[in-house]
This record gives structure tokens, sequence and C-alpha cells, in this order.
């Protein structure tokens, strides 16, 4: 019998299996919305934000992130070692595997959403047309500065916020609410 037609037959495999592609399966679909064209990144987040607020009204637990702290434990001599407590092959499966998994996936999710967060503060004026369309003068002077400090390095910046604020004030102003989608402002700009 080879190896592969053994490993397909023992049990932690077949389980493993079913949980990696529960777990792809979830993922690969939020990534293809998340990379469709008429995809808006505000609205995903907001949408992120709302459905996870529920979740954690529902399984109360309160709606914001925890600080993590690690214990560390002195070891004593007479402390038995982690490795020799014994456990069930499902605890082992349970602990080594599924749990594993499960702190990548969520962590991988955490550092994902808190990339979304970072993006909403630099851009996120931009994210929607009808709310750039609405922003005051003022306002808009403020995140032009703050994209400018975001996108500088000692004294170099990648951009001129004044010059920024001149193009996008005009540009404000031409937008009409045909359109509206990012896809068909950049277009727009093109031509």
């Amino acid at each position: 019998m080879c190896l592969a037609t053994y490993e397909m037959e023992n049990f932690e495999f077949l389980l493993g299996m079913n949980i990696w592609y529960d777990i792809l399966f979830a993922v690969n679909s939020v990534s293809k919305i998340m990379q469709s064209k008429d995809m808006h990144i505000d609205v995903a987040i907001d949408h992120l934000r709302e459905s996870t607020k529920e979740m954690a009204i529902e399984m109360d637990i309160e709606p914001k992130f925890s600080e993590k702290r690690k214990i560390h434990r002195k070891k004593h001599f007479y402390d038995i070692d982690s490795d020799e407590i014994a456990h069930s092959a499902e605890d082992f499966f349970r602990i080594d595997y599924f749990l594993y998994i499960l702190n990548q996936s969520i962590s991988s999710i955490e550092s994902r959403f808190e990339q979304f967060l970072e993006y909403e503060n630099m851009f996120g004026f931009l994210f929607d047309s009808n709310k750039f369309k609405t922003l005051r003068e003022d306002e808009l002077k403020k995140y032009y500065i703050n994209l400018e400090k975001i996108l500088s390095f000692e004294d170099h910046s990648d951009i001129d916020c004044l010059d920024l604020f001149s193009k996008l004030k005009l540009l404000k102003e031409i937008l009409t609410n045909e359109i509206n989608a990012p896809l068909k402002i950049l277009n727009y700009i093109k031509r």
C-alpha cells in the first residue's frame, strides 16, 4: 500500500482535509467578492464591522479588540513537562491541528481587517464618490494634508498636497451622479 493511499484512509487526514476545505472555501468566497470590480471598500469595511458586531452580541461578547498579553511562568524542577501529559488522539488532533489552524486563520483575518482600516484612514475620503462630493473644503484639506504626511519619508513626499487638493476639488465639482463607481471615475479622469 502506498503512502498516499494510507494517508487517505486515515481519519485525521480526512478530517484535516475537510477543515481546510471549509476554511479555504469561505476565504475564497470573500476574496472573490473583495476583488470584484464594482466592490466598494468602504461598504465592505462597514459590512465587516456590522456583521462582526452582530455576531459578538449574539455570542454575548463585547465588540472590541482586546489587548493580548503573554503569561510567563517560571518552571520548577517538579513541574510536569507539557510533552509528558497524555492526551487522547482526539485531544491531540484538536489541540495540535484544529486549534492551530483556527488561531492562524483568526490571526490572518485580523491582520487583513487592520489593513483595511489603515487603508480607510488613509484613503477613505476617496472610497465613496457621494461622500467625497459632500466634503467641505476644510475637511478636504485636512484629508490631503494627512495623505501627504502618510506618503512622505523624511523631507520627501510623493505628492504635493496643494496640487492634489486643487485637482480633486475640481474633480469634485465635475463628478456627476452617473460617474460614481471608482472604475468609472478612473476612466473619466483617463479620458
